[in-house]
């Protein structure tokens, strides 16, 4: 109300508003704090520097310093005895903000922070003098100060002024005298003074009146040569505590603005809780069971299956937190360096506020699918599940979070997590060295070969002759590294040969006997010795010099062994390695995609208003990049991975598994790109992502069989991309493959009849399968062409609220 009485036309009653105030004031005396600043032989030198020194990088950083030498005091004090993020304010030329926020409630959270400041005190000291001398103050004037000045309100008038004085009539004197100290400094024509100061080193600044800078100049000596009085120092000029109010105060104003960064993405928590319950849903029905049988392999992989669509769900829900956390980093490193709050009272309420809808999340979870897919009954095991899902929520929260606080962005977030995986961490500060001189040892070295490659994340890793040249000991020690990795998710191929080629796979037995018996029935090969390790001698049997001493071939004598004959657990294995594939490949493509798209539809709706050029246009051309890059990228994989993977090589084969890999690259690129054209922003668009994969993902044929997906939702697995792409890749390469496979509990059959009846593949719908990854691109196609053409996210939020 007091804004809307003084401020009615902003350009003509903001002056006159701060004259009234600034006239209350001088009326009595009082000054204003302000700070002199001295400099007494101040030098800074350094060199300019072209090309790659003058980048900014760190090494550069180091060496391109700068020498300061000199003293700089401000009102005669040190820059150490005073904190000059308080007293002072750094206006960066990034605007950081939280867009959520009005003008009013950004304000607001300042000024709860950072308190009335000297406000308060000047009113008090304002007070004591006019009651003194007798003034009645303007009551409007007053009613201003007191509402911008009072400590501890609620809401705060944020204002500040700088008034100029009145121009001089300078410009009518053509001589002029001037003179300090009883000394004549200048005496001659107005026209030529300003010409002999900056003779002599003072130069007027551009935007200063003449008059006030000789009226400044003349005095300058003066006031230098006496040291500055620090006993005339107003108290509130130089800020010397870094917090003006309390830690409570401050914990209360950053919960108050999570609160309502909370309300403004409302939303976001709305849409994930409706996802998560729409998802648990489907997982009850999916996996719907009335009791938990036990004693059947085929039962436990369903039982796996549902705990591992719950665990899917009950982490990846909070992934939003990734971006969220990323995308308020600049304001809070900002708001800390300004010493706004501390960093606890920052993170501590968004912890606090996370607990309630991790219980609510996991609530809604376990009270829905727990009973009906068919868990143990009893009450206190409901409830152990329950308080594990909420403890797991929680730590997914925690580790988004964490990650994007410490990598600061997505990509750096691998650089921890390997160091972490290859136990480099108390190694992280030695010398990598020369090899066989000095730094790293053989089996340190080898690891850091290892976690080189993994630095970039890749689904999928080759690893050729990993434990070459390696002893037992060591061998092993990068062998649990290779554990290690295995277990976060990731694909491992070991070629244990040159050329790719193994020449052992099976069970060890106990102490190894059965790979030892192995080997030892090969003729020629030397018995193990009682006490030799057997890791040891088997890679002394096998290197390439026995091979050659002996003429043995043991990939050769391996491939037609009967420990080759293929199992139903081998066709399982390529069965996993080609949902890896496709799930990661897709996942990673279509994260990729949906910032691109983010920045270049900003920019689409100001070339659309401006006629620049048809929605159509762009559409296709974002499509046609899309897949010449999509079409390089899969040839390059299809290369590597198509000959080590363990399909069989015919041309028609790799053409199949060339064009399905690549028409799912297009199809997850063309979604990603659908789904933010149709979303208002990232975070909607990422949840919506996430919540269609994971519905993919259970209908893909891999966690639960089509042939066993209940008969109500068997139509999903159709609409489920991923499904018809798995399809294409194991039915175009094992379809029609007439070998002979062991089946636990049925014998031999052959590989397409097992296929069949395991998973429902037929060699003869791949043309159906085809067209339908045809038809997924031009519908993903379609959709993004609509939302770009018809759809305008861009709004301004409204309210004082």
């Amino acid at each position: 109300m007091l804004i809307e009485r003084f401020l009615k036309v902003a350009e003509e009653d903001n002056e006159k508003l701060l004259s009234r105030i600034r006239h209350r004031t001088d009326v009595v005396g009082i000054k204003i704090p302000t700070v002199e600043i001295r400099f007494e032989s101040l030098s800074v030198e350094g060199n300019a520097y072209v090309g790659t020194r003058a980048l900014p990088t760190l090494p550069n950083f180091v060496v391109n310093s700068i020498q300061v030498s000199g003293r700089v005091t401000y009102c005669g004090h040190e820059f150490q005895e005073f904190v000059p993020q308080r007293t002072c304010a750094y206006i960066s030329q990034q605007e950081c903000h939280f867009g959520e926020m009005t003008i009013r409630k950004t304000l607001e959270f300042s000024g709860r922070c950072l308190g009335v400041g000297t406000k308060y005190d000047l009113l008090a000291e304002l007070f004591r003098r006019e009651k003194e001398a007798g003034i009645k103050p303007d009551l409007e004037v007053d009613a201003f100060m007191k509402a911008t000045s009072m400590s501890g309100q609620d809401n705060h008038i944020v204002v500040d002024y700088v008034l100029k004085p009145a121009p001089e009539t300078y410009e009518l004197f053509d001589d002029i005298i001037l003179i300090s100290e009883n000394h004549i400094v200048y005496q001659g024509p107005r026209y030529n003074v300003l010409d002999f100061f900056e003779y002599v080193g003072f130069k007027c600044p551009e935007r200063k009146g003449v008059a006030d800078f000789l009226q400044e100049g003349i005095k300058l000596d003066e006031e230098l040569g006496v040291p500055y009085d620090r006993s005339s120092v107003h108290h509130d000029a130089l800020v010397k505590e870094r917090y003006i109010i309390s830690n409570k105060e401050l914990l209360k104003a950053c919960f108050l603005r999570e609160l309502l960064l909370i309300k403004r993405n409302a939303f976001l928590y709305i849409f994930k809780t409706m996802q998560l319950t729409i998802m648990s849903i489907i997982c009850m029905t999916v996996f719907f069971r009335t009791e938990m049988n036990v004693g059947h392999l085929e039962d436990g992989n369903k039982f796996y299956g549902a705990l591992f669509c719950s665990l899917l769900n009950i982490m990846f829900n909070g992934v939003s937190e990734l971006m969220l956390t990323t995308q308020r980093l600049p304001m809070f490193y900002k708001e800390r360096d300004s010493l706004l709050y501390l960093t606890w009272a920052f993170a501590l309420p968004i912890w606090v506020l996370r607990i309630p809808i991790s219980f609510g999340e996991s609530f809604i979870w376990i009270s829905l699918t727990y009973y009906t897919v068919g868990f143990a009954p009893s009450s206190d095991r409901f409830f152990k599940q329950f308080l594990a899902f909420v403890c797991i929520n929680q730590m997914a929260q925690g580790l988004f979070q964490f990650t994007a606080v410490v990598a600061r962005s997505i990509v750096v977030a691998p650089v921890i997590e390997v160091m972490e995986l290859f136990e480099l961490v108390s190694l992280r500060n030695l010398i990598v060295g020369l090899p066989g001189v000095n730094g790293l040892s053989t089996e340190q070295r080898k690891r850091l070969t290892v976690a080189v490659e993994l630095v970039a994340n890749p689904s999928i890793i080759f690893m050729d002759e990993l434990t070459s040249g390696l002893d037992a000991r060591v061998a092993a020690i990068v062998m649990r590294t290779v554990r290690n990795t295995v277990d976060t998710g990731r694909t491992i191929l070991l070629l244990m040969k040159r050329g790719g080629r193994v020449i052992y796979a099976g069970t060890l037995g106990c102490h190894s006997h059965k790979l030892v018996e192995y080997f030892e029935d090969v003729p020629g090969v030397p018995k193990i010795q009682e006490g030799t390790n057997p890791a040891a001698w088997m890679l002394d049997i096998s290197s390439d010099a026995v091979e050659s001493q002996l003429d043995l071939d043991f990939a050769e004598i391996y491939s037609h062994s009967e420990l080759y004959k293929e199992t139903q657990q081998d066709v399982f294995n390529l069965f996993g390695a080609t949902y890896s594939i496709i799930m990661f490949l897709g996942i990673s493509t279509c994260s990729t995609v949906m910032p691109v798209v983010s920045i270049e539809r900003t920019i689409l709706y100001r070339e659309r208003a401006a006629g620049v050029y048809l929605e159509m246009a762009f559409s296709i051309a974002q499509v046609s990049i899309e897949a010449v890059y999509g079409a390089i990228q899969t040839f390059v994989y299809c290369v590597i991975l198509f000959l080590v993977i363990g399909y069989p090589w015919h041309l028609v084969n790799f053409l199949w598994y060339y064009f399905f890999i690549c028409m799912s690259l297009l199809y997850f690129s063309l979604y990603g790109m659908m789904l933010f054209s149709l979303t208002p922003c990232y975070q909607i668009a990422a949840i919506a992502m996430s919540f269609f994969l994971t519905t993919w993902n259970i209908f893909s044929g891999f966690l639960i069989p089509r042939t066993e997906i209940s008969i109500w939702w068997r139509w999903y697995y159709w609409a489920s991309s991923v499904a018809w792409t798995i399809y294409g890749l194991f039915a175009s390469h094992l379809g029609n493959v007439e070998s002979l496979v062991e089946v636990a509990g049925l014998g031999s059959m052959p590989v397409k009849q097992f296929l069949k009846k395991s998973f429902g593949f037929d060699y003869d719908f791949l043309a159906v399968v085809a067209a339908a990854h045809i038809g997924f691109v031009l519908l993903f196609l379609f959709v993004f062409t609509y939302g770009i053409k018809f759809l305008n996210f861009q709004r301004r939020y409204t309210g004082d609220g």
